[in-house]
C-alpha cells in the first residue's frame, strides 16, 4: 500500500502530496516537487477531497477518512446553478461548491477535466474508471 500519494488539481494546476494514514497534505506549485502524481483533488477554504488509485480500486479521501468507490453507490451531482451539490448517498457525503470559472475557458478545459466531482459522477459506472484507478499489486 502506498502511504503518500501525489495528486493534481487540474483546475488551478496545483500539486500536493497526501499521506493516507495521517491525512497530512503538503502543496506544491511545481510538478517536479510533488511525489508521482496518481490522482486528483479539489480544495477550497472548507473542503479537501481527493480521488486516487489503490490496489483495491478507486479511493476517495474526505474529512480525514478514506472511502472506496463502487458501482453500487448512488452518486449524484446537481449542476443546475452556479452552486453545485455532489452527493454519495451511502456515505452521507454532501459537498457544495461553486462551478469553476475555468469550465470551457479554452479548448483544453472540458468540464470532465476541470470539475473532479463531475468526472466521478459521469465515470464511476464505467469499467475504464476502475482500470485507471486500480494499482497493480507488487509482491
Amino acid at each position: 500500500m502506498i502511504d503518500t500519494i501525489g495528486l493534481i488539481n487540474y483546475e488551478v494546476k496545483e500539486f500536493c502530496s497526501l499521506n493516507r494514514k495521517t491525512g497530512c497534505v503538503k502543496y506544491y506549485t511545481e510538478r517536479e516537487e510533488a511525489p508521482e502524481v496518481l490522482g486528483m483533488y479539489f480544495r477550497n477554504e472548507d473542503i479537501f477531497f481527493a480521488l486516487y488509485p489503490s490496489e483495491e480500486g478507486p479511493r476517495l479521501f474526505f474529512e480525514n477518512r478514506e472511502y472506496s468507490i463502487s458501482r453500487d453507490l448512488t452518486i449524484t451531482l446537481d449542476r443546475q446553478s452556479p452552486r453545485r451539490r455532489f452527493c454519495i448517498v451511502e456515505y452521507g457525503i454532501q459537498i457544495e461548491y461553486d462551478k469553476s470559472p475555468y469550465i470551457e475557458w479554452d479548448t483544453w478545459s472540458e468540464e470532465k477535466y476541470v470539475d473532479l466531482f463531475f468526472r466521478i459522477e459521469q465515470d464511476y459506472m464505467d469499467s475504464s474508471f476502475y482500470e485507471i484507478f486500480t494499482l497493480e499489486r507488487v509482491e
